[in-house]
């Protein structure tokens, strides 16, 4: 009975182990996380130019007129320990964003910072210049996962969302 009880205990420990969510390791910089995504989703010449039009780093400020079109303080900036960021610099429609979170219990502000990003960008007329733009906007994506929130709104969602998976451990 006693061995029958270990074994119902380690076959339990084997099953949880094996079955918790597996994440992007904390380690990890954005970039590290951008440069895995941007190498299998949608190509464009510049970008590796991280917030290109925006400023060179991200403060509150550029962090605000990035998200909100609004030159204010962005409270979220706070939350943030690391980014990478890249969106295409002519009329088309494509951006990537890895922020990394200070704490795993923010993330989901940072989230909400990523939608109102991507509501900003709906908002704009890019729409006027892209023909793809209403359907990279309606499958973009906004992927919460550890310390990490990402924005994917290209034409290769899918391979950007493989590449995330492949990071994860």
């Amino acid at each position: 009975m006693k061995k029958l009880s270990l074994i119902c205990v380690l076959l339990s420990f084997i099953l949880l182990c094996g079955c918790a969510e597996k994440t992007i390791p904390q380690d990890y910089t954005a970039k590290r996380v951008f440069v895995e995504i941007s190498a299998v989703a949608e190509s464009y010449e510049n970008r590796t130019d991280y917030i290109k039009g925006v400023g060179d780093t991200l403060d509150t400020y550029n962090m605000s007129l990035w998200a909100d079109g609004t030159y204010a303080e962005c409270d979220e900036y706070a939350l943030i320990d690391d980014y990478a960021i890249s969106y295409s610099a002519d009329n088309g429609t494509y951006e990537i964003s890895v922020l990394k979170a200070k704490n795993a219990d923010d993330t989901q502000k940072l989230a909400k910072v990523l939608e109102r990003r991507k509501a900003t960008l709906s908002a704009g007329d890019r729409a006027a210049y892209d023909p793809d733009f209403q359907k990279k906007m309606d499958d973009a994506e906004i992927i919460t996962n550890g310390n990490f929130v990402i924005l994917l709104i290209t034409s290769e969602n899918e391979k950007a969302v493989e590449a995330i998976n492949n990071l994860k451990q």
